[in-house]
């Protein structure tokens, strides 16, 4: 049994390190790479696949100060808030870890998130889902954005690309070390394979992202 409830709730936390998994594509539970057989595999599926998408995937503790919840958001409300598709996401993440090691990707990545989300105050379509055990667990339908938080608010890959001029305008803790790395061209080369993709992609995800008014 589950039950659909929208409220307008605080990030305070996000406990995903890891925030795209490699997906089945037909019920998009976690798949797992056979080195033997060369091939990902589904265990609930019983299925293997040449080539498999990525999905977003968050855990984040939300509070509208009465309340207190952990929260999950799976596929499509995570894209609308990185403002890129998830594939696109989990290339940009393994050429950084690439070109700069894995924990100064953490650093950015926290960064990033410190910036665009905690703090800020997000609608949520919570659907909560009564486990076999009596305990509740949520998930997230969609996100909406209030209108006092429209004017601020940027996307992930919006803060990517416009990193060195947030650092200029406001005032980082010492943790913020990550801005004297340039990746703008990782960035390019990721996110532009084709040249129109921020016109027709992005834009289409911004369309589905709900200002309320």
């Amino acid at each position: 049994m589950s039950v659909s409830n929208e409220k307008i709730y605080q990030i305070l936390g996000i406990k995903s390190n890891d925030v795209t998994y490699p997906c089945c594509i037909n019920c998009y539970k976690k798949v797992f790479y056979i080195s033997q057989r060369k091939k990902w595999n589904c265990t609930s599926c019983n299925e293997d696949f040449n080539k498999v998408n990525h999905r977003f995937k968050l855990l984040l503790e939300i509070t509208n100060f009465s309340d207190f919840k952990q929260c999950s958001i799976f596929g499509k409300p995570a894209e609308i808030v990185f403002g890129v598709e998830s594939n696109n996401f989990n290339k940009y993440k393994n050429k950084m870890i690439e070109k700069y090691g894995t924990e100064d990707w953490a650093c950015l990545l926290e960064n990033a998130f410190r910036f665009c989300f905690l703090g800020r105050w997000f609608i949520f379509d919570l659907k909560e889902i009564k486990n076999l055990n009596k305990t509740s667990s949520f998930s997230a339908n969609c996100i909406k954005i209030p209108k006092s938080e429209a004017e601020n608010f940027i996307t992930i890959y919006s803060f990517f690309r416009n990193r060195a001029n947030i650092y200029n305008e406001i005032n980082l803790s010492d943790s913020f070390s990550f801005n004297e790395k340039s990746d703008i061209s990782i960035i390019d080369e990721t996110f532009n394979d084709e040249a129109d993709y921020e016109q027709k992609n992005l834009c289409k995800l911004i369309e589905n992202f709900t200002i309320i008014r």
